[in-house]
């Protein structure tokens, strides 16, 4: 058995990704209807992976062990508004790992490596926002060392 291996992603591979990405609105969708995919999602999700290949704020990432891929991990460098000292952040959008790959610190491995595109960016604040409903999640980014700073709220009208 192999390494695994954190590498940027490339065309190739969002077949596989969007499938990935559309795994995890399905997932969130279970306890909260907003992340009900369209019929469309699974291209939708392509068009974007995509795009973050080729920009220079998005960090798309894979996670592979003997040339198969396990799960990515979407990041991105986020503006503040000009009123803020500090000017950007980074986001932590998405991170997959298949369900039979869980709990070996596959995600971990993509952070580091996140944190270190991040720190080449002179960034110095990661943020990401999980669901209240989303138990596994809220665990294992509390476990990465993430910690809750505020509390985001809707109202349907």
């Amino acid at each position: 058995m192999g390494e695994v291996i954190v590498r940027k992603a490339r065309v190739k591979d969002l077949d596989l990704l969007s499938s990935m990405a559309l795994d995890i609105l399905k997932y969130h969708a279970s306890f909260d209807d907003y992340y009900t995919p369209t019929k469309d999602a699974r291209k939708s999700q392509y068009v974007y992976l995509k795009s973050c290949i080729y920009s220079r704020r998005y960090l798309l990432l894979v996670i592979e062990k003997d040339n198969k891929i396990l799960g990515y991990l979407n990041a991105w460098i986020k503006k503040l508004p000009p009123s803020f000292l500090t000017k950007q952040i980074g986001y932590i959008n998405d991170a997959y790992v298949k369900p039979t790959c869980r709990r070996k610190g596959l995600i971990e491995q993509a952070l580091e490596e996140s944190y270190k595109w991040f720190k080449l960016k002179k960034i110095k604040r990661v943020e990401l926002s999980v669901h209240l409903s989303n138990n596994i999640g809220l665990k294992a980014w509390i476990k990465y060392g993430f910690k809750p700073v505020r509390q985001s709220m809707k109202k349907f009208i």
